[in-house]
This record gives C-alpha cells, structure tokens and sequence, in this order.
C-alpha cells in the first residue's frame, strides 16, 4: 500500500503545472502586492497572492490549458488562458470604475430595495442583446453603487425596486427614463473614476392591458389559476409580469404592459415533464390587448440523438454538446468514440447550441478545433439554435474541423509604436468567422482563425472590451482601422499590421 502512495504521489508530481508571473497595475505600470491569483473554478482551486515585487508561483495538477485570473480590490478581475509550465505570465489589473446614485419616484421619494444594472451589447446566438456587465444593489434610502466597471460607456438599468410594490407603472427601465437602451443617456466612466450623482429619476408607464383566458385546464377553487407570466423576449430585458387571476379562474388580466414584444407562458417557471405548459409571442402597441387564447399541453420529453463529425474525415476525438433553454437550465452531452451522442429526455423549447473539445492539445498552445457547422433536419442552427417541439427527423450533426489559418505578428499604431497588451478580433464576413487574440508588451500576437480568407481586425487596448466587437456600430465604425489581412489555411508568413491614422473629429 505504502509503495502505490508513493507511486501515485510520484506521477502527479510529474503532471504538476507551473505557472509563474507578474502582475501590475494596467495604468502605472506598477507590480501590484497582495492580488490573488488562482487557476480553474471552485473551491479547490489552487490561490496564492503576489509579493512585493508582484511575483506569484502557482504549481497546478493538470497538464492542459487552464485560465490564471487574479483579482485585488479596487481592480477589476483580469486573466489568461496558460499552457503548461508557463514562466513570465504577465497579468494587468486595470482600476476599477464606480457609479453611484440614487433612484427616485417621479415625486422625488426613494425607491430603495432592488437592484441596478450597468450594460452592454454583445452578440449573443447570432443576436445582437444588452448584457450586463456589473450589477448593484440599491439600499432603503435609494442609494446604488455598480463597482467592478471597466472604462467605457453604459447603459443604466433599473431591474427592480419598491416603488413597483406600491404602483405597477414603475417597470423596469433605463438612466433616463426610457424602456429601450438610449444612446444619449449612457453613464461613461474611466478607469478608476468614481461617477458620483448619478440619480435616475423613475417614470410611470400607463402601458395597456392584456387580457384573455386558458383553454382545456379544470379550475380547481383550492388553486390561484391560471400561473401566466408576460415577460420580454430580449434576454435581460428586466421585464416580467404576472396574472392577477382569483383562485378557480381560467382567465387572467395583466395590467400596465408597455410596448413591446413578449413571451405568454403558461406553467411553472421551471417546467417538468408531465406539467401542463403553453407559450406564445404577444406584441404589444399602444392598443389593449383582448381576448388572448392560451392553450397548454402535456409536456412530453425527447430524446435527442446527435453525431460530431470531424470535416477532413477521421475522428473528431472527444466533445462536448451543450444545449441551453431560455430558461436558463441547461444539459450536456459527451460523445462517444465515434462521435455519436444522445441528450435525454428534453423538454419541448427553444435551445442553443454550445460545442466544445473535452481538453486542449498540445499542451494547450494549439486550440484543438473549431465548429464549421451545426445542422439539424437541415437548417444550420449553429448561431441562433432551435425549437424542439417534437424527435427531429434527422440527428443534430456538429461538423468540426482541425485546420486553421495560423497567423503572427506585431501590431503597431501608425507612428510605428507597438499596440501593448490589446485585445485584438478577427473577422471575416463568412458565418463563424472570428477569431481573438491577445498582443504581450511588444505588440506581438499569434491567432488561429477558422477559415481562409480576408479579415478586418479590430484592437482595444481594454481586453474587456471584446464583447462590444458584436455591436455591428462599432464594427462599422472601425472597420478601416487596419488593412484588410488575407490568410490561407495552414502556417501564414509574420506580419506588420499598422493602425490607420484616425481621421480628425
């Protein structure tokens, strides 16, 4: 027995990773002291913190990439996917920015107890959505603070608060007092600046009501009937309403409803098979809606029978299938040797779709694959998913492929000074053609892109700035920023590429 704990005390000592580096403080350009720096997720997770010259060691379990992500107060949280033994990793903490405030009713009075939200776009199964990016609480007297924000403009949005308790006019809304996102009432902060007096003045919104009623369901006076909810189709739309229905009802009205477009469901939030369940869009103008026809029917699961297949023919090697309800609960599949995988027991909805390798390769310095295509009765459903009403016809195929346009070099501004430590993003105008990378000190980056042909590239020197490179404003915006880069599949020659001078204001 002795011997075996030896023996395996010997061979994870062999896998041990080490991950070595320096963090500094992204504006000074100062080692930071005191920061944690810890690897993977949960509780396990190996943490050490930086000395005074801002050194850290880590010593890891795992032979494969893993992301290094150190945290210290007044900083927002920053990292980097790491490869085995990897020696001089160096992390930039940038200041955090913080908004504070107060939310008031139309009278003046606080409307505490909620919470607030700062967001973004981003590009999300092929849509372009608010995410947010940081969120706050608001206290009794009305009072908000968002901390953790990276420097940069966004959208203030009240998700809940006590004012709705007392008047169903108050519905969530933004920093100005409108339902939708507006350009001219954004909260713009840099890095480590406190935003103070950032009040948000409540409307009431008279909306319109809708009406209607639950076909094929008993009323049962013990039970509050129908369990309807109106809620807004956009993800992070904050905006959620229920019936006001008395127990034994089979109709509901719903109050003060704005414009807008929304999902009528029926049933439990969290739906099992076997409940009774219906959902419908409903859209809403500045006419009541009347006389709305629910009809909800027996949940029935499916199995759903799916096939990774790798495009230059072989095995694809191992992967993971992810299939995500609006709901927000999600499964995951793995394959099979050859590919082949079964997702049990789905409930009819809408799903979307995330595919991943179980592991990198080559120690994590070379990605493993990339999904060309997701395929479902023939309709590509790889951006924007799938409804599952019913066992589809055909398996879900994933294609994946191994071959990349590997493509290094250096980025500089155009008086020739190195763009440093930038997030960059590649983009083709081809479905799935996009890829990140990241510059080091020098400007310099590697990047493998997932098909041939021409990119426009985009660089930030704020990394978590890479979620807006989906806002299609933006992409216009900056799309002469550098040359059109044109890659062939396989090993590209380094290159300079040269930030176009930005034209005068």
């Amino acid at each position: 027995m002795k011997t075996f704990f030896l023996f395996l005390c010997l061979a994870l000592a062999l896998r041990a990773q080490t991950v070595e580096g320096t963090v500094y403080d992204a504006i000074t350009g100062a080692p930071l002291q005191g920061a944690s720096v810890s690897t993977g997720y949960g509780q396990n997770a190996p943490v050490v913190r930086s000395d005074a010259s801002g050194h850290f060691q880590l010593q890891l379990q795992t032979s494969y990439g893993r992301s290094v992500m150190a945290t210290k107060a007044g900083y927002v949280q920053s990292g980097m996917q790491v490869g085995k033994n990897a020696q001089a990793v160096r992390i930039e903490l940038k200041p955090e920015a913080i908004v504070t405030g107060r939310i008031l009713d139309e009278d003046g009075f606080p409307a505490g107890n909620g919470q607030v939200q700062a967001m973004r776009y981003q590009v999300f199964n092929g849509q372009r959505t608010l995410s947010y990016a940081a969120m706050g609480q608001i206290d009794e007297r009305g009072e908000y603070r968002i901390d953790n924000l990276t420097a940069g403009k966004y959208y203030i949005h009240v998700d809940s608060n006590d004012a709705s308790n007392w008047d169903r006019r108050y519905v969530p809304q933004f920093l100005g007092g409108t339902l939708k996102p507006d350009d001219s009432h954004m909260a713009e902060v840099k890095a480590g600046e406190l935003r103070k007096d950032m009040d948000i003045q409540l409307v009431r919104f008279e909306g319109v009501t809708v009406t209607g009623r639950v076909d094929g369901v008993t009323p049962d006076p013990r039970v509050v009937r129908p369990l309807v909810s109106l809620s807004g189709e956009q993800p992070m739309s904050g905006m959620s309403l229920w019936s006001s229905s008395r127990a034994g009802e089979t109709t509901f009205t719903i109050r003060h409803v704005p414009p807008g477009t929304y999902k009528l469901r029926y049933g439990q939030s969290n739906p099992r098979a076997g409940d009774l369940y219906a959902e419908l869009s409903v859209v809403v103008g500045e006419q009541e809606v009347r006389d709305v026809v629910v009809t909800p029917h027996v949940l029935q699961p499916v199995d759903l029978k799916g096939q990774v297949v790798l495009r230059e023919g072989g095995t694809p090697g191992p992967w993971m299938v992810y299939l995500r309800s609006p709901m927000g609960s999600g499964v995951t599949a793995h394959t099979n040797e050859d590919g082949s995988f079964v997702v049990p027991g789905l409930l009819p909805q809408h799903y979307s779709v995330q595919t991943t390798p179980d592991r990198f390769e080559n120690q994590g310095r070379v990605p493993p694959g990339h999904v060309v295509s997701i395929m479902l009765d023939d309709q590509d459903v790889k951006d924007k998913g799938f409804d599952l009403d019913a066992a589809p016809q055909k398996p879900l195929v994933v294609t994946v492929s191994k071959l990349y346009a590997n493509i290094s070099g250096t980025i500089v501004d155009s008086q020739g000074a190195p763009l440093a430590n930038a997030g960059v993003v590649f983009r083709s105008g081809q479905p799935g053609g996009a890829a990140a990378a990241t510059t080091n000190d020098k400007g310099q980056f590697q990047a493998w892109l997932p098909e041939a042909g021409d990119y426009h590239l985009y660089a930030t020197a704020d990394q978590a700035d890479i979620l807006t490179f989906g806002d299609s404003e933006f992409l216009k915006s900056h799309e002469a920023d550098f040359p059109v880069l044109r890659v062939a599949l396989g090993d590209n020659a380094p290159v300079t590429l040269v930030r176009n001078p930005r034209p005068p204001q």
